[in-house]
């Protein structure tokens, strides 16, 4: 059995007498920086299952991206163009602060399993089809602030810090011209303290 499901069986086994289970929806802003360009975007977040453990702790799993995209085309450079990403999260972390309070301070761990899959057919015979596989984990500490609008709203405003971004690469291009060893080439990345800024706001609802 694979480690992350261990510790998501022992999260909420250990917990289950006082989890209280509630959805959680939000927009996250991302900055990221390299030595070669910068980009800025904005998006609304896949919907996750947030469960508070007690008063004290919680635990957050979902996806960041979920994407199945195939494209065949009658025209154009290619006849086909393929992308799958799936990108599974588990979160587990503390709430402070006093029961009577509205507002408290939270910092949790997250890891990001990220999985993409992508390739393209070429029309034309000057191309050769290319595919390309990337597995990453990204290791995050996400200090926030937690607010109960009341006992089933609370707004969860969020500024992670990215600590390790690690993983495979492997690409494989279907150019009878040259050996199969070098039509395949794969790579191990690794980045701490990747230049990536986040800062998110979440809505989450706990039914009564």
């Amino acid at each position: 059995m694979k480690p992350s499901i261990l510790i998501l069986f022992w999260v909420l086994t250990s917990h289950l007498a006082s989890a209280q289970i509630a959805l959680k929806a939000g927009a996250t802003y991302s900055y990221q920086k390299s030595n070669e360009n910068t980009s800025s975007q904005l998006a609304a977040d896949i919907p996750s299952l947030f469960v508070f453990l007690g008063e004290s702790r919680y635990f957050e799993a979902g996806f960041d991206a979920l994407k199945f995209s195939n494209t065949r085309s009658s025209s154009g450079p290619t006849i086909r163009d393929y992308e799958t990403v799936v990108s599974p999260f588990f979160e587990y972390g503390f709430i402070k602060g006093n029961t009577d309070n509205a507002l408290k301070f939270k910092i949790g761990a997250k890891a990001t399993l990220n999985n993409n899959f992508s390739g393209y057919s070429p029309r034309y015979s000057v191309e050769y089809p290319l595919s390309t596989y990337e597995s990453t984990i990204n290791l995050a500490v996400k200090p926030g602030l937690l607010y109960a609008v009341n006992e089933k709203i609370f707004l969860d405003f969020v500024v992670p810090i990215n600590i390790l971004n690690a993983g495979y690469y492997r690409s494989n291009l279907e150019n009878p011209a040259i050996p199969i060893r070098q039509q395949q080439q794969s790579s191990l990345r690794s980045a701490f303290f990747p230049e990536t800024y986040q800062v998110s706001l979440g809505i989450i609802y706990r039914p009564g």
